[in-house]
């Protein structure tokens, strides 16, 4: 390699021009191999007045035509239908393009981006961000005209059944306020409406209120057990542990129908009965129609308990939630009374069983008898 020498401009790479030699220094001769570009032919310029131009000036080369005129920047980096990106072009256009004032309608600030590449990546670039934007702000527009279509749809969905459920107490409310001559098609209805509207406190407490008042004739209350409303009535008992006159009104209504016929015991029995009372009183322990209510209810199901295996009936926790009764109310006659009847039908002297509750080991004695 041999450095670069050009006469009066360069020495040895040098340029002396930036960094001239000292007066004593001899200029060097050119090397004998050089010779120095010929000066580029200057471009006529052409008439428009006259149909042909110069014959006698030379053509310029496709080369010196590149690096004489100015290159425009193709129409695809700067898109005149789109004025919130403007592309600007540099001096150098095959290395760096810079993207200036892009401006957005909501907000003042702009943003200078600055992007590498050719002419083909800047253009594709330029038209991806721009699809890109448009893309995002559909697809941010969809999203939110689906949630809020979503939220209409909830909105009306639950205003018809709000609508569906009063008419269901309107139609429950005006069977219990017919005359007492009620036949079986009302009471299937009064069914089929607690098992549509399961979770609704007032559909379930007015059902079950109209259920108890049926119970109190004996041939009604054959019917109820026969039509599968005792499955409906101990799930309204599980389900709305809460509501303390619903569990009242069930509670008087499962002692009628424990009261009326064997099979109305066997199948309060199958579905647990039992322990669904024992949770009722538990729960409302300060409730003093629960608590007699409830064990009157225990009282009539006693037959059925010699029947029954130990997991559907609970001796020890039958007994606790009488006692409890008694431990609560100590001066109600209602719960005494109650109380002492329940004892009595399970085979135990009431005195006896109080006493011996409060020493775990007569307790376990007086179970085990």
């Amino acid at each position: 390699k041999q450095p670069c020498s050009v006469e009066g401009l360069v020495h040895r790479g040098r340029c002396l021009r930036c960094h001239p030699l000292p007066a004593h220094a001899k200029q060097p001769a050119p090397p004998p191999h050089y010779l120095p570009p010929p000066p580029p032919a200057p471009i006529a310029d052409i008439d428009p007045s006259s149909p042909e131009g110069p014959t006698d000036a030379p053509d310029p080369s496709p080369k010196t035509q590149a690096r004489t005129e100015p290159m425009a920047p193709p129409a695809s980096v700067l898109p005149t239908d789109k004025p919130k990106s403007i592309l600007r072009r540099s001096s150098s256009y095959n290395s760096s393009v810079s993207v200036g004032s892009a401006k957005s309608d909501k907000s003042n600030k702009s943003v200078t981006i600055s992007i590498q590449g050719d002419d083909s990546s800047i253009a594709s670039e330029g038209e991806n961000c721009t699809e890109m934007g448009i893309s995002f702000r559909s697809m941010g527009n969809t999203s939110r005209r689906k949630s809020a279509r979503t939220l209409g749809y909830e909105e009306r969905a639950k205003r018809a059944a709000r609508k569906e459920e009063k008419a269901a107490i309107a139609r429950l409310k005006a069977i219990g306020n017919g005359s007492n001559g009620r036949g079986g098609g009302d009471l299937i209805d009064i069914v089929a409406t607690m098992r549509q509207y399961a979770t609704s406190d007032e559909v379930q407490l007015l059902g079950a209120t109209e259920l108890y008042e049926r119970s109190k004739s004996k041939s009604e209350g054959k019917l109820i057990g026969r039509s599968g409303a005792i499955a409906t009535i101990l799930d309204s008992m599980k389900y709305h542990r809460k509501s303390a006159d619903l569990h009242l009104a069930c509670c008087k209504l499962i002692r009628n129908l424990a009261s009326c016929t064997d099979h109305n015991c066997k199948v309060l029995v199958k579905y647990c009965a039992f322990s669904l009372l024992c949770d009722t009183m538990e729960g409302h322990q300060e409730e003093i129609g629960i608590q007699s209510r409830g064990c009157a209810a225990l009282a009539s199901l006693s037959d059925e308990s010699t029947r029954t295996d130990e997991t559907l009936f609970d001796k020890v926790r039958v007994l606790g939630c009488i006692v409890g009764a008694v431990s609560a109310f100590p001066e109600q006659e209602e719960t005494l009374r109650a109380a002492y009847s329940a004892l009595k039908a399970y085979g135990y002297k009431p005195m006896k069983v109080l006493s011996a509750w409060q020493d775990p080991s007569a307790r376990c004695k007086l179970i085990s008898s």
